[in-house]
């Protein structure tokens, strides 16, 4: 084997092991030869933090969408016999920035591909109609002016409060041109995602907010000189920068009050509980008849709005923060609170022809940018449920 067959071995595998970790289905000591990658250099770990920034990661699983496996596959080949002729000083670079990438999206159309071989066999889960969700959002500005994000490809505005708001990418982005503003002089948008959207806010003081579908944030364009206040419904992951006051989460009857750290906070309102789970740092929650609690990572708090109570226990946080990072996972869920979770995301609707079926349980872990029927598949495929699909209405018997 030569030199650069050697390296384009080494570039597949690397690249499994990414696809690998993006779908949470590496063992241990994959992800210490992934870890033994990643700080081999700086090139390689600047490579996989682009890798696996969730808005590249869509892009690559829309690739692995859009492309067969023999297209897929004959870009890469067409790619690297165009670079034969190259030092092998150049191959290498090549092979880091391009064939790296490719690889990537070959393995995530891979491994989708292994989870729909036996759709061919089940005619009625065979269905390409009920596509997942995009990035996209509704703005509402101080003045009432409302802007559809998804129909602009890039624009930038001054709002009263004296806030630059940019579309970068997926991301909107707030710059802050004054300081401080008087309580009295406090200029309010919101953010609403629609079903089968999800949208990233950077707020004036560099806090990112991720926001899951049929989620809505209320937020000032500059926040005051002693507090950070933001209002929610729906789902976010909070990512937030230290500035020496407060940030506040205000989510029905709970309140999560933090100076910098990252958690998730799932608040919808056709649901009893109103869960917060912790990743880092440290976050103090208040509610009507607790407060204030403090919990620390890996802990979840939920608050059930009918009984005022707070339960508190450890849990695997990635469970409940990997919508954020591309996939769905599920551990004994009961089916019925599955589907809701997924309608809205997926265009559709589900009935239940057996109601009895709404309290069995089932776990997965499978990326959010394919199509439902994966999923589905894997439901059937347990023999408790029989699935069909009828237009965008998905029928368990």
């Amino acid at each position: 084997m030569d030199k650069k067959e050697a390296m384009l071995e080494k570039e597949f595998e690397i690249a499994s092991l990414i696809a690998g970790y993006r779908t949470g289905i590496l063992t241990e000591e994959e992800k210490a030869c992934l870890q033994e990658w990643i700080d081999s250099s700086l090139s390689a770990k600047l490579l996989f933090e682009k890798l696996d920034n969730p808005e590249n990661f869509r892009e690559l699983c829309s690739m692995a969408q859009k492309y067969d496996r023999s297209r897929a596959w004959s870009k890469i080949e067409k790619s690297i016999r165009r670079e034969r002729n190259l030092k092998i000083q150049k191959y290498i670079g090549y092979a880091a920035s391009v064939v790296l990438p490719l690889a990537v999206c070959y393995f995530l159309l891979r491994n989708s591909a292994e989870e729909c071989c036996s759709l061919s066999s089940h005619q009625t889960v065979c269905n390409d109609r009920i596509q997942p969700g995009t990035t996209k959002a509704i703005l509402t500005l101080g003045d009432g002016t409302v802007v559809d994000i998804e129909k602009e490809n890039s624009f930038e505005v001054l709002e009263e409060g004296g806030a630059k708001i940019r579309k970068d990418s997926a991301c909107l982005n707030y710059q802050n041109e004054t300081k401080i503003i008087p309580e009295q002089k406090v200029i309010y948008n919101r953010i609403d995602i629609p079903r089968g959207g999800e949208y990233t806010l950077k707020l004036s003081d560099g806090s990112r907010v991720h926001l899951n579908a049929m989620s809505s944030l209320r937020y000032p364009v500059n926040f005051t000189e002693d507090k950070r206040m933001v209002e929610l419904q729906g789902e976010a992951y909070f990512e937030v920068v230290k500035a020496g006051k407060p940030f506040i989460v205000k989510a029905g009857d709970v309140e999560v009050k933090v100076l910098g750290t990252e958690f998730n906070v799932c608040c919808y309102a056709d649901e009893d509980i109103i869960g917060t789970t912790l990743v880092k740092g440290c976050v103090n929650i208040t509610t009507p008849r607790v407060g204030p609690l403090v919990l620390t990572p890996s802990q979840q708090a939920n608050f059930s709005r009918e009984t005022k109570d707070v339960q508190v226990k450890t849990v695997d946080v990635s469970e409940y923060t990997a919508w954020k990072e591309g996939y769905f996972r599920f551990k004994d869920w009961r089916l019925e609170d599955i589907m809701n979770y997924l309608s809205r995301w997926y265009d559709m609707h589900v009935f239940y022809a057996n109601p009895k079926v709404k309290d069995l349980r089932f776990g997965c872990s499978i990326s959010r940018y394919g199509s439902v029927e994966p999923i589905l598949q894997l439901l059937e495929d347990t023999r408790k449920v029989r699935v069909e699909i009828k237009g965008n209405t998905i029928v368990f018997r």
